[in-house]
This record gives C-alpha cells, sequence and structure tokens, in this order.
C-alpha cells in the first residue's frame, strides 16, 4: 500500500476506488503460484493452473509447460531450503505506531504477512522469497537490507508476536531459462524443465542472510508514520496527482491506460477485498 503511494494517481485507483485489472499480469500470476504453493502445497498450485480454459492445442501446450515449471521451482524450493520448523505466511493486523512516542494511529492500521517466521533462541527470523527473471545482481543483492517491504514485515511481526526480530533470510527463485527445441515434444521438454530444477539448483535457487539493523526499522516506522499524515492530507484535499517517472516499473503501471484517458472501463473491476491473500483484511476509513 505504501509503496503505491510514489505515484498518488495509482494510489488512489488501487486504494480509494478498490480497482484492479481483471487480467493478472503473467509475471505476477507465476508468483502467486508459487507462493500459494508454498504455503499450501504443490497440488494447490496444480488445481490452479488446470482451472485456466483450454480452448487450443497452444493453451494445452502452455498449461503443461507451466504444471512443469511450477513443479520445478516447488520441488527445487524444498530441496535447496532447509524449511522443516517454519510457520508458513504469518500475518498481522494492527494499527500503525509512532515510534518516537508509541501513539497508535485511530486512522490507520497496518495487514499483510511474511513468507516464514521461526524463534531462533531468543530472538526470531523471517524468510521472504521472491520469484525472478534472471540470477540476482550486485543491485539486487545490496539494497536487501533496505527493503521496505521486508522492514515493514519486521516491525510489525516483532510488535504483533513480541520477539525481536535478528535475521531476514532472503530469497531469489529464478524462472526457467531452458527453451524447448525444435526437435523435443511439451511432454520431453517439461520433463526436461523439472530435472533442470533439480540438477541446477544453485542456478535457480538464491539465498542471502542479512542481519537486522533496528535503528533502520525505526526509521522505517518514522517513516511510515510520516506517509501516512501524507495519505490523509491528500485524501482530505484530493490531491491525486500522477508521478509520470513510475508509468514504467515493473513492466508498466496498470493504470497508465486510465491515466491516459483511454476508454478501458472494460478491463478492470472493483474489489471488496483489497487483499484476498490475507485471512484479516484491513477496513479502509
Amino acid at each position: 500500500m505504501i509503496r503505491d503511494f510514489d505515484c498518488p494517481a495509482k494510489f488512489y485507483q488501487r486504494h480509494v476506488l478498490l480497482r484492479r485489472l481483471i487480467a493478472v499480469k503473467e509475471s505476477l500470476r507465476i508468483g502467486s503460484l508459487y507462493h500459494e504453493g508454498r504455503e499450501k502445497g504443490l497440488d494447490h498450485s496444480l488445481a490452479e493452473i488446470r482451472k485456466g480454459s483450454i480452448l487450443s492445442q497452444f493453451d494445452a501446450d502452455k498449461q503443461a509447460k507451466d504444471e512443469a515449471m511450477i513443479t520445478g521451482m516447488l520441488k527445487g524450493a524444498e530441496t535447496a531450503f532447509d524449511d522443516i520448523e517454519v510457520e508458513r505466511e504469518p500475518e498481522w493486523l494492527q494499527p500503525i505506531v509512532n515510534p518516537d512516542t508509541g501513539r497508535q494511529s485511530k486512522k490507520f492500521r497496518t495487514a499483510g504477512k511474511a513468507d516464514g517466521y521461526y524463534i531462533e533462541g531468543n530472538t526470531a527470523v523471517i524468510i521472504e522469497e521472491k520469484t525472478k527473471s534472471g540470477s540476482p545482481g550486485e543491485a539486487d543483492i545490496s539494497k536487501l537490507d533496505l527493503d521496505a517491504q521486508v522492514l515493514n514485515e519486521v516491525s510489525n511481526l516483532q510488535r504483533s508476536r513480541g520477539v525481536p526480530i535478528s535475521r531476514v533470510i532472503y530469497r531469489y527463485i529464478v524462472k526457467p531459462y531452458i527453451k524447448q527445441t525444435k526437435n523435443e515434444t511439451v511432454e520431453q521438454f517439461c520433463d526436461r524443465l523439472e530435472a533442470d530444477y533439480q540438477t541446477r539448483l544453485d542456478f535457480y535457487f538464491h539465498e542471502f542472510d542479512i542481519i537486522v539493523d533496528q535503528s533502520r526499522v525505526r526509521q522505517w516506522e518514522r517513516d511510515l508514520w510520516r506517509i501516512a499524515h501524507t495519505i490523509a492530507y491528500a485524501r482530505k484535499h484530493d490531491l491525486w496527482y500522477r508521478n509520470t517517472s513510475r508509468c514504467a516499473e515493473w513492466g508498466g503501471c496498470s493504470y497508465l491506460p486510465l491515466c491516459r484517458g483511454e476508454d478501458v472501463d472494460h478491463l478492470y473491476e472493483t474489489v471488496t477485498i483489497p487483499n484476498p491473500e490475507l485471512t484479516q483484511e484491513v477496513s479502509h476509513e
């Protein structure tokens, strides 16, 4: 939610009007299938893939390839990562807090979840997993300890669980690199894809251990408190300006056609639950 306020116009569409694209971007769909599989099991993700309509041989082939990809990613993750005692998808729902005074907000609450959580001695560890096209580079690694999403997870899980978090295990899961060859059937390619994930674990699965700097967590909490005041001001005065420097990020903003005034209302729907992945949902005030 806070990340979207980089562009107030996007924030307005997503969090005030609650508009979402009906068709989910492919990159987001694959990421969701992976995360749901980590939480609910491989069979759940395969069942989600099989819900898609098959109107042609192309659709059937794509479904088979998606099944192979998700199978390879999930089985590979089980082999690559040691998660025997991990609590999957720990959630929180609580007011935001001014870290300097301890005062809780009466208007803003935060809801979310991490990918994993476990106790280690007198402290806790959280796990964050991201699917990615390509191996993580120096630019990705160098900013992990400043990742706003992770700082937000650390802040809120520390408060809700009452246990300080000392480490974050940050993981990248690389999407498939290999392609089907001309002389290969779809079935042969799928078998090769699943095997590739198992035989090249170091290529597809990357893990980084980040020590939590509590001073950065406190700074994030101050930033969050200030941003909440900015959002309140924008709501009061209806100030939802466009930040066009953000239009091309993450493969392009979902709301760009609306900002350009295109006749695309049929591509969007208004949701009643802002984040269906959460069992507890923050109310909009």
